[in-house]
């Protein structure tokens, strides 16, 4: 089944006021639900369906459809910031942002990703990506591709990914 959430607030599970304790530690299986009107416009970082996700969990097969996200650094449709593996996912919507690591589905990713896309257009400042603002070290991108436009207003741009060090 799918979920609308009728553009209700939303606060991102394992919400984080750092990226690093707080996070989300576990397994979500989306069976390829679909997830709609994800709405965001609080101006924090880490924001996303999911905020922080640590390194130990993996979230596949879930797609986000119709979001509507305004929120400052690290942020993604998906999740803000994940450091474990996130597999056969997907967004769709709009996301802008004034701050930094902006992806249309991960801000910044430093585990697996793949098999996913977003055709998100994203707006930020910098490390802007289509798929994923900013891959850190230890990221492994592969199957995926993005078809929003991306737009930066300072360095590290780019239609995958806005900046990688070393994926």
């Amino acid at each position: 089944r799918s979920l609308d959430l009728d553009g209700r607030p939303w606060v991102p599970i394992g919400n984080s006021e750092d990226g690093t304790s707080g996070g989300f530690s576990g397994t979500f299986l989306g069976e390829e639900h679909l997830i709609y009107n994800l709405s965001i416009k609080d101006g924090e970082s880490f924001q996303g369906l999911f905020g922080y996700v640590d390194s130990s969990s993996r979230l596949e097969g879930l797609h986000i459809d119709h979001c509507n996200i305004s929120a400052e650094g690290c942020s993604g449709a998906l999740v803000g910031k994940s450091a474990g593996e996130v597999k056969n996912c997907s967004s769709a919507g709009t996301l802008t942002s004034e701050g930094d690591q902006i992806g249309g589905l991960i801000g910044f990713a430093s585990g697996e990703v793949s098999g996913c896309y977003s055709t998100v257009p994203v707006k930020g400042e910098g490390a802007v990506g289509g798929l994923i603002g900013q891959a850190g070290q230890g990221a492994e991108v592969k199957d995926c591709y993005s078809k929003g436009s991306v737009t930066g207003e300072k360095e590290y741009v780019g239609g995958l990914i806005g900046y990688s060090e070393g994926a």
